[in-house]
């Protein structure tokens, strides 16, 4: 997670949200509960801290006691109950393992740059607790394929390859590189997780003037 910026993004997103319903929320008399953002990481780092006082000065409605005290947590002291969270902010930060947190179904999931094996452990969080994601994985890897799958992409490399350099031929040119790719299989199995579960994933690619890897 490490500064944070993402979260205070997403509040700052559905705060706009929470403004064009609150006549929704006048006509039927039922208050919805302050959206909250919790971030996780095995270390928080300072610039976070630094970063969360600057959004807490500016945007002090994030603060549910109306303070701005900064909220980070260990993972094995989270509130035990109504009267611990109401004295918190909006916005925490938790210092622990992912695979120690236990998502709502209402809870968004949300990771960007989540390297290597971190995709597929926050991809089983949502999994487990049927909650919607939004994933940004990077740093594939073989090392992180099971057997299988590694001799699956082998194959499908080296049939990729054939072909190709069959057409070359043909045609008198040069043989082309394969546009199959380990990243590409890896999302592929990742996406397939995920409809197997019963999720509609909509893949989107990052515009090439942020990056040229284009993911």
């Amino acid at each position: 997670c490490s500064h944070g910026l993402l979260s205070w993004a997403l509040l700052l997103l559905s705060s706009e949200e929470e403004e064009e319903e609150e006549i929704d929320i006048k006509n039927d008399g039922n208050k919805s509960s302050p959206i909250t953002a919790v971030c996780i990481d095995k270390r928080m780092p300072k610039s976070s801290e630094t970063a969360a006082r600057i959004f807490f000065e500016d945007y002090p409605q994030f603060c549910n006691d109306g303070s701005k005290s900064l909220g980070v947590k260990n993972s094995s002291a989270l509130p035990d109950t109504q009267e611990d969270h109401e004295s918190n902010p909006c916005w925490d930060y938790v210092e622990g393992p992912i695979e120690s947190i236990v998502p709502d179904h209402s809870t968004l999931l949300v990771g960007i740059h989540a390297c290597g094996r971190l995709s597929d452990s926050i991809l089983d969080l949502a999994i487990q607790s049927k909650a919607p994601l939004a994933l940004v994985p990077c740093c594939h890897s073989k090392k992180f394929l099971t057997p299988g799958q590694a001799d699956e992409f082998e194959t499908l490399v080296a049939s990729a390859s054939y072909s190709s350099d069959k057409n070359s031929n043909n045609n008198n040119t040069a043989p082309t590189i394969p546009s199959y790719s380990l990243a590409d299989f890896t999302d592929a199995f990742r996406k397939k997780r995920l409809v197997e579960a019963g999720y509609t994933v909509q893949e989107v690619t990052i515009p090439e003037e942020f990056t040229p890897k284009n993911r």
